[in-house]
């Protein structure tokens, strides 16, 4: 159970680089090879780093399929296209 008054000690800052996604992403290509499927869990709003923006990164680097947790984020993929 999480305690909702916990603060933390030290902020926290994360930086995404939407650039480094793209090259993992074709670095792990590179490695599976085109007959191996690549799925790119984004549950909980990407982690946190913001569903459309990474949603779009992974789908135009040619990820298979995007797995979601949660039906609304299923519903903000879906009308990217």
């Amino acid at each position: 159970m999480v305690n909702s008054h916990y603060k933390l000690r030290r902020p926290n800052l994360f930086t995404i680089s939407l650039g480094a996604i793209k090259h993992n992403l074709r670095e792990i290509r590179k490695l599976v090879g085109f007959s191996t499927k690549i799925i790119a869990a984004l549950k909980s709003n990407a982690y946190g780093f913001g569903l459309e923006e990474v949603t779009k990164v992974v789908t135009s680097e040619g990820v298979d399929a995007v797995a979601l947790s949660d039906l609304s984020d299923a519903s903000r993929v879906r009308s990217l296209n």
